[in-house]
């Protein structure tokens, strides 16, 4: 999936255009249940009025504001979405991503929750085992978060990043099972940091967990390939030593092989990708990967890849 490179529009939609989206949503969930139209979250978020703004355009919400009636939907959601869009704005730029790469990530993760309001609020706090036919119902809540936001102005590639938030990179995340780069860049950024901060909140089926156990849970999918190593290096903050400054990059130099390399590498590539992109051999992949370490003053693929990053040599 190709994400456009144009300028991220105006952080406002319009105020009929977002609640006919929630609604949309909410409706489907009565329909599950048989019961009348609009939940209770829907019927607070349908009666909610912005406060007033000089700076507000008519009839409009800021992306912000629609995170917050997103929010409506669980109680224990409050203040969920914006955490969502803030660490994986942080962590895009921790990444030495540009500043569009940047603010779709941060508006995707303000709005990709909208889907969850699909489904019966019940279901979400269920604590016990989940029959297959449920687990259904919550790998299609991506699906209704790229489905509902298509029905706002102005949100189509924000629909199409959101819809990756519960995509995990070895095929077995929601909906679409996608595997590997399959998921943009931003779709891989959103997912680690949903998953990282609902970890660090409670929920109705567990307590809320450390930020140290989290970022090992984290780091285990990493490792199992379900996250982007990276964006969970950056998310931890677990980083080789300070920030390096700018006579750092002046004394590392990196050949052009190894900048290709780890360029891949950053990207999530194995050496057996990263060897076929560039025709030449894995071996010889791992070979420009060690010299980079020793470059790099790093140990792992992660860190590496991420001091390259932060240092302009990738």
């Amino acid at each position: 999936m190709n994400i456009s490179t144009a300028a991220c529009p105006p952080a406002w939609v319009s105020t009929s255009e977002c609640l006919r989206a929630l609604a949309f949503v909410g409706d489907l969930a009565a329909a599950r249940l048989s019961i009348p139209r609009h939940p209770s979250w829907l019927v607070a978020a349908l009666n909610h009025s912005p406060p007033a703004c000089g700076e507000r355009p008519n009839g409009m919400l800021s992306l912000e504001e629609m995170a917050d009636l997103i929010d409506l939907q669980q109680p224990w959601l409050c203040g969920h979405s914006r955490r969502v869009a803030m660490a994986a704005q942080r962590a895009a730029s921790q990444m030495g991503l540009d500043e569009q790469v940047r603010q779709r990530c941060y508006r995707a993760g303000l709005v990709h929750g909208i889907g969850r309001g699909a489904i019966p609020s019940e279901i979400w706090s269920v604590a016990g085992p989940l029959s297959s036919a449920v687990r259904e119902q919550l790998r299609l809540a991506p699906y209704w978060t790229w489905r509902a936001l298509r029905e706002v102005e102005g949100l189509a590639q924000d629909a199409e990043i959101a819809s990756y938030a519960g995509e995990r990179l070895d095929g077995s995340g929601n909906f679409r099972g996608a595997i590997g780069a399959v998921t943009p860049l931003e779709g891989q950024v959103l997912a680690a940091a949903s998953a990282w901060i609902a970890l660090q909140a409670a929920r109705p089926w567990r307590p809320a967990y450390s930020s140290e156990l989290s970022g090992a849970l984290l780091a285990q999918e990493a490792a199992a390939g379900r996250f982007h190593p990276v964006v969970v290096e950056v998310l931890r903050g677990a980083q080789d030593g300070a920030a390096p400054s700018a006579s750092a990059a002046a004394s590392i130099s990196l050949s052009e092989r190894e900048s290709e390399v780890l360029r891949a590498i950053s990207q999530g590539q194995t050496n057996k990708q990263v060897a076929r992109q560039l025709a030449i051999s894995p071996r010889t992949v791992g070979t420009h990967v060690e010299s980079a370490f020793r470059k790099l003053g790093c140990t792992t693929r992660a860190a590496a890849a991420l001091k390259a990053r932060t240092l302009r040599l990738i």
